[in-house]
Parts: C-alpha cells; sequence; structure tokens
C-alpha cells in the first residue's frame, strides 16, 4: 500500500493511471497474494483506487491526506513495554496507525513478522532482546532489509545495522552504575550487596558489569547469584532484582525472617512498575 501511496505522492502515478495486476505486485514485490489484495482493498475504501471488473484497478484521486503505518515490534507485553508504547502513542496523536507485534525473544517469529510486513510500513519500531550473541546477529541480517531511515531502535542497540536508522536506546552499564551511585547515601550502610542475575535472564549482560564497577568504585563486597536462596537472605544486605518474580521471592522470605525491608534489608527493583510505588523507600 505504502509503494502506490508514495509513487501517488512522488508523481509516478496519475488519476486514472492504471495499476498493475495483484499477480504482478505479488512477483514483483515478493509480497503474498493475501497481503497485495489486503493494501489494494484498504485504498479503495479510502476512495484512492477504484476497481473496474475485468480491466483492474485504476488511480481515482491523489489529493488525500496520508496516515503513516507502523509497525511496533516488541520482544514483550510488560508494564514497561506498555508504558513506552502509550509514551509513542501520545506524542503521534492522531497521525498515524500503528499495528503491534510481539515476537516473545523467539528469532524465528521475530523472522516471521519482519519478513511477512516487509515494505508493508513506513517505519519499524523494534525493541530488540534476544537470548543468544547468534539471534542478535540473525536480528541484524533481517533488519539490514529495511530502507534508511525506516527503522528505529527502541530500549536496546543491536550491532551491524547497515541502513540509516533512528534510535532510543539504554547504556545497560551506564545507566545502572548512575542509578546506584546516585542511591549511595541510601545503600552504603549494609555489608553486602547481591545481583540476582537468572541464567535464563534476558536483561543484556552489560548490566553486571555496570553493577560490579559500581561495587568495586566503593570496595563493597558484592556477588552475583543466579538463583535468590533464603540462605542469602540476611540482614544488612541489599538486593538488586531484575525479575519481579523474585521481588516477590524475596518479600516473602523476609516475611518469613521477620525482616523489615528498608530497615534490615536493601532492595533495588528493576523497572518502575505503578505496585512498586507501595514498596517502602
Amino acid at each position: 500500500m505504502n509503494l502506490i501511496i508514495n509513487d501517488i505522492k512522488d508523481g509516478k502515478l496519475n488519476v486514472g493511471d492504471r495499476l498493475p495486476s495483484i499477480n504482478e505486485i505479488s512477483s514483483d514485490y515478493y509480497l503474498s497474494r493475501d497481503t497485495v489484495e489486503k493494501a489494494l482493498n484498504e485504498l479503495r475504501k479510502r476512495g484512492i483506487i477504484t476497481s473496474v471488473k475485468r480491466r483492474g484497478y485504476f488511480i481515482s484521486k491523489t489529493d488525500f491526506d496520508h496516515k503513516k503505518r507502523i509497525a511496533f515490534i516488541t520482544n514483550k507485553i510488560s508494564d514497561y513495554k506498555r508504558n513506552i508504547y502509550e509514551a509513542f502513542m501520545s506524542e503521534m496523536e492522531d497521525n498515524a496507525i500503528v499495528d503491534v507485534y510481539v515476537y516473545n525473544y523467539d528469532i524465528s517469529k521475530f523472522e516471521m513478522i519482519i519478513l511477512s510486513h516487509l515494505k508493508e510500513y513506513d517505519h519499524y519500531l523494534v525493541i530488540p532482546f534476544f537470548m543468544s550473541e547468534q539471534n542478535y546477529s540473525k536480528a541484524a541480517e533481517l533488519l539490514n532489509r529495511f530502507m534508511d531511515h525506516q527503522l528505529i531502535l527502541l530500549d536496546n542497540f543491536i550491532k551491524g545495522i547497515k541502513p540509516a536508522y533512528s534510535s532510543v536506546t539504554q547504556n545497560f552499564e551506564l545507566d545502572i552504575r548512575e542509578a546506584l551511585i546516585s542511591m549511595n547515601d541510601h545503600l552504603s550502610k549494609y555489608k553486602k550487596h547481591f545481583l540476582i542475575y537468572r541464567k535464563d535472564s534476558t536483561h543484556p549482560a552489560e548490566v553486571i558489569k555496570g553493577f560490579s564497577i559500581y561495587c568495586k568504585m566503593h570496595d563493597y563486597d558484592f556477588a552475583i547469584v543466579h538463583r535468590l536462596e533464603p540462605d542469602i537472605v540476611q540482614d544488612q544486605n541489599n538486593y538488586i532484582l531484575l525479575d519481579d518474580e523474585d521481588l516477590v521471592g524475596l518479600i516473602e522470605i523476609t516475611r518469613q525472617k521477620k525482616l523489615e525491608l528498608g530497615k534490615h534489608i536493601g532492595l533495588v527493583s528493576y523497572n518502575e512498575t505503578h505496585l512498586k510505588r507501595y514498596l517502602p523507600e
């Protein structure tokens, strides 16, 4: 659909011009017939083209407002990702049509989404998080299929992107280090600091580096553990939790041991959500 609209805007198609057949468009642009038919039907509903039986599709008007079509592609739906989406939609107001796709860290699903909707959107907002470096490399190959300025990376940087793109991403190493430094007056009273980083964690490994640098800067005793076990939850320890499941686990353990969060136990929980506002400071 965007190919036709762009040709109209560029003056390549004018009122009365006949469009190629569905088979021709499908073959020329490696699109399925269903995708082409869906796009043509949408253009017909908007009055941009008309269909004439046994003759095909023709341009019926060239003066129209074109809303940007945007694909919002995220690794998962969470409170944090929902906040990103809502902030983006608030900025766009009514100037775009946005479709949401979720690939659940699965590179095969990610590939299917990209290849199935290639050339269908004006822009692709992608939040890229995967379980291995190999999958990141595969994702970069797929994203290199976009044209310049179509891609917008959100939240996480990915290496090997060749087309010109925009990005709003985190520096995970620097961000956690500076966040902990800003809280150091509160954290300095604890004897030992634990980062709970699960073996199957989807958080970037740079988080570990940023945490370690912070602890070494202040000569703190620290440890990186893969599971939150009751025996490591002790008075005057501080815990940095990346997953909300561990947050629930820590609260349960502290209750069993009659330890008070913020007094006996330190807690830093990754990513702000509405429920976390009710935790003691």
